[in-house]
């Protein structure tokens, strides 16, 4: 019965970190996004680069050190820095890409087919993912739901 009490307080308390950490899983686990997720820390960390706060929270939370309720306050300022961050990225890679900014569009363009092929060759799998992440997703809007009842 004592152990009871204790499982209910661990649930309430960190029930909605494990939701968010679950998703993230889920969504980063889809191998055919990896240039995505890449393409996403490489922002995080030019974003990090300039800016300690938000470096400070980024690493705590992608580290565990913080719970992932924390990601919150790094959405507003990845959104606000991201096209000067991808705007950068592109400069940057197309002095370096062969045929310049062109290359970076044929690049990218390659990916995303790349990436649309390996979701249209696998639809099983893809199904299963989605499932998955639909899952999660569920999970983590009950706890939203619920924290802002609570408030």
């Amino acid at each position: 019965m004592a152990l009871s009490a204790y499982a209910r307080r661990v649930e309430r308390e960190i029930r909605g970190d494990m939701a968010v950490s679950t998703l993230l899983v889920q969504l980063i686990r889809n191998r055919n996004l990896l240039p995505f997720w890449l393409t996403g820390v490489g922002v995080i960390a030019d974003i990090a680069k300039n800016d300690r706060q938000y470096a400070a929270i980024a690493s705590a939370v992608l580290c565990g050190m913080l719970p992932t309720r924390y990601a919150g306050l790094l959405i507003k300022p990845t959104l606000n820095r991201l096209p000067q961050s991808l705007a950068r990225w592109a400069t940057d890679h197309a002095s370096r890409e062969v045929g310049g900014l062109l290359g970076i569009v044929v690049h990218s363009l390659e990916t995303t087919l790349s990436v649309r092929e390996r979701f249209s060759s696998h639809p099983e799998q893809l199904a299963g993912w989605y499932s998955d992440v639909d899952a999660a997703a569920d999970e983590v809007s009950y706890h939203i739901a619920n924290a802002h009842r609570a408030s």
